[in-house]
């Protein structure tokens, strides 16, 4: 039946479904019963009866092809083996452990980010603050620099040059 079907379609046996739906559409436009309105009633009667074959052969082609999907599904189902099931299930749980690892850390440097920028929102306030004349406590007081030795002697001798302006050189 199913070989009878493609001779009607016009097309070679195929499980694609778009050929087959292809095939149908071609032979509608050419024996719809709405093109041959105006003429004889045998002409009628012919694309009437070609345009019923082309049908039957469509439905028949489909529903062929839609069993053998569901058996084909049917046949996944029962060959499935539990352990395999179970070490699929056990991967996508390990996946998703992951994915939602790197999500938390995502939003914790987000999180940090955004304590950061407020942070340095309040320390412009605070700064600006200065600029006016209002006075404004800051929470830790500023830490003072530790100078070395070195620093105190480099000191020692701008402050010296300073005093005593270089000698003149004789040429």
């Amino acid at each position: 039946m199913q070989r009878r079907a493609f001779e009607i379609l016009g097309i070679d046996p195929t499980t694609d479904e778009t050929a087959i739906r292809n095939a149908f559409v071609r032979l509608a436009r050419i024996y719809h019963p709405d093109r041959f309105a105006g003429m004889a009633d045998d002409v009628r009667a012919e694309a009437e009866r070609r345009m019923k074959q082309a049908t039957a052969a469509y439905e028949t082609l489909l529903a062929a092809d839609r069993s053998a999907a569901d058996a084909a599904r049917t046949a996944d189902v029962h060959k499935h083996d539990a352990w395999e099931v179970a070490r699929r299930a056990r991967e996508a749980m390990a996946e998703l452990r992951v994915e939602n690892e790197t999500r938390r850390q995502r939003w914790r440097m987000w999180e940090q980010l955004e304590r950061q920028a407020r942070e340095r929102a309040d320390l412009e306030a605070k700064l600006a603050g200065f600029a006016s004349d209002e006075v404004i406590q800051l929470d830790e007081p500023a830490p003072i620099p530790v100078r070395s030795n070195l620093s105190e002697r480099l000191d020692e001798a701008r402050v010296a040059r300073i005093a005593k302006p270089p000698a003149r050189r004789r040429s």
